[in-house]
């Protein structure tokens, strides 16, 4: 598979960056097809990253997993993943290139997932326990992560240069329309083959359909264009973190309120799969049902959120977003059946649809072109690090309460406590983020009720009356040059 990958010359893409000086012009043909290559990649990547994160708690708790090893299953990777960023500079130096890198790492993340899915088959007869299983799980979990943070990392910084200024919004808004779409079929397939094949089997056969959706979606990445912007990532980042915070304000604001809102986040989200599975007992197939409806109302949203992010900027659309997301843990409280469920995962879908479109164009926007990787490792770091911390808080949290006489012991008090951190963060450091694109920019009081409830359903309107052209519309690239 590599060998179609051709390394550059010795040369660094960090030192031609330097001596060229200037960004040569892709040809149209080149642009055009490189966009399709990366809409494919994104699709396929999708049912690939879909099944592994949706089924990978409920494959853990299959083979006997605790909610505390639930919490260092989600957290330890997280950590892999963070502390290899500042050495992501020479790691690209090393591979030749961004493009390069973020090839061979994304291959390597997903071809872990073999031998994952062979766990419970060499493990389960010998150690029925599982203790050796489960760490087995984390370390290959970990490694699988490392190498996608990697790739995540050159990838971002890649494809943000690759992708013209004047198309982002509208490329990556249909990028995501396709990626949710195939997220949610493999959701409900995925739910299906668990519930018509019981027990591990049914867990190794959806792993190995996503190495192979997995390893064809880095097939498509390769076929976009090498890039032409070469920033200094040759040095090492540790270095440069402090100056980079100091230089650029609106990056360390930025960075600081995502990293602290991943925490209270990863605090709370992966134990709705353990409360779904354990507490209620609404089975696999309910489970998928559940999970999809959040990807449903992200495909139908992620429209609506581009276009008022490209109207009143991607800070307000931040901060709208983030108090929507910060009620889903409030919410789940109140759940006590799988209709309330779907209520709650139709809310969230709503709002990470448009937090995730605008922080991705806000990192862009605030990152310099040509030291782009180097920040978004520094952000990668931090984020990294709270996604680490989060989930192992939350699962020391919740075997604490267990059978304690606190008011929502054990799950119930994560998820009170990360509603009140995830309120708390968004309410004291948005104030202090500044808007990067949009010159309108209206008080917050004045916007917020008419973003989640008058414009939604106008442009739902709107979208449902010319229904008959939407996915042409959405997904043509002809459309975008």
């Amino acid at each position: 598979m590599l060998q179609s990958f051709p390394m550059p010359k010795r040369k660094s893409e960090c030192l031609e960056h330097h001596e060229t000086g200037k960004q040569p012009a892709y040809s149209r043909k080149e642009l055009r097809d490189g966009l399709k290559a990366s809409l494919a990649d994104g699709t396929l990547s999708s049912v690939q990253s879909t099944v592994t994160g949706t089924y990978a708690v409920p494959f853990a708790l299959q083979v006997g997993a605790s909610a505390g090893e639930i919490g260092i299953l989600t957290g330890v990777p997280k950590l892999l993943g963070t502390i290899i960023q500042p050495w992501v500079g020479r790691i690209i130096v090393r591979f030749g290139g961004r493009k390069h890198t973020s090839i061979l790492m994304s291959l390597v993340s997903r071809l872990m997932w073999l031998p994952i899915l062979l766990l419970p088959f060499v493990f389960g007869p010998i150690l029925p326990g599982g203790n050796w299983l489960m760490a087995a799980l984390i370390i290959l979990v970990g490694f699988s992560q490392l190498a996608s943070s990697i790739s995540i990392t050159t990838w971002s910084s890649w494809i943000g240069d690759f992708v013209p200024e004047r198309i982002r919004g509208r490329f990556f808004g249909k990028r995501g329309a396709m990626a949710s779409i195939a997220g949610l079929l493999a959701t409900i397939a995925g739910g299906a083959l668990l519930g018509s094949i019981s027990g591990v089997s049914g867990y190794a056969l959806l792993f190995m359909v996503s190495v192979i959706t997995g390893v064809l979606a880095t097939f498509y990445s390769s076929r976009v264009p090498a890039p032409l912007v070469h920033d200094s990532c040759a040095g090492p980042l540790l270095t440069e973190f402090k100056n980079e915070f100091k230089r650029d304000k609106d990056f360390a604001k930025f960075t600081l309120f995502i990293a602290l809102n991943s925490f209270a986040v990863y605090m709370a989200s992966p134990f709705f799969a353990v409360s779904m599975l354990n507490s209620f007992n609404i089975g696999l197939p309910m489970y998928a049902v559940v999970t999809s409806v959040s990807v449903i109302a992200t495909i139908l949203s992620q429209p609506y959120w581009g276009k008022f992010a490209d109207k009143f900027g991607d800070r307000t659309t931040v901060a709208i977003c983030s108090v929507l997301i910060a009620l889903v843990p409030g919410l789940w409280l109140l759940v006590q059946n799988p209709m309330q469920m779907m209520l709650v995962y139709i809310e969230s879908g709503f709002a990470w649809a448009g937090f995730d479109l605008a922080v991705f164009n806000y990192l862009l926007d605030s990152t310099p072109e040509n030291k782009r990787s180097s920040y978004i490792a520094n952000y990668t770091t931090f984020v990294g690090l709270a996604t680490f911390l989060g989930p192992l808080a939350g699962g020391m949290l919740a075997v604490f309460a267990q059978g304690s006489m606190l008011i929502g012991s054990g799950l119930g008090l994560v998820f009170a406590i990360s509603f009140v951190l995830r309120l708390a963060t968004a309410g004291a450091l948005i104030p202090h983020l500044r808007e990067l694109r949009a010159k309108r920019v209206p008080h917050m009081s004045v916007i917020f009720w008419r973003a989640v409830t008058v414009y939604p359903l106008r442009f739902f309107a709107q979208e449902i009356a010319i229904a008959p052209h939407w996915l042409h519309h959405r997904l043509s690239t002809k459309r975008l040059l």
